[in-house]
């Protein structure tokens, strides 16, 4: 939400490239292996194999990855994180 807000006040600038989904994904889990692993909670993660660059700012695709998780830590419901990046078919396209 932050990094939203700051795009809006002008104060944040996209950078929109090319970005492997699954790589940025990867990136954020690294990041917070160590405070799941020391809170108790199991990490299962599934990414589909062979998956498209997007178009996308790989900074805040990170962000948005190590939020939901963080969420889910404080969330606390449960101590078991499914997480999977799959591709699906719409419309439009990047």
């Amino acid at each position: 939400m932050l990094l939203f807000s700051k795009a809006e006040q002008g104060k944040k600038t996209w950078r929109f490239r090319p970005v492997e989904p699954a790589a940025a994904v990867q990136a954020a889990v690294r990041a917070l292996e160590y405070p799941l692993s020391q809170q108790g909670f199991q990490l299962h993660m599934t990414i589909e194999d062979n998956l498209p660059p997007i178009a996308a700012d790989r900074d805040a695709l990170e962000q948005a990855v190590l939020n939901l998780l963080s969420n889910a830590i404080k969330s606390q419901a449960m101590r078991a994180i499914s997480s999977w990046v799959s591709t699906a078919r719409t419309e439009r396209s990047c």
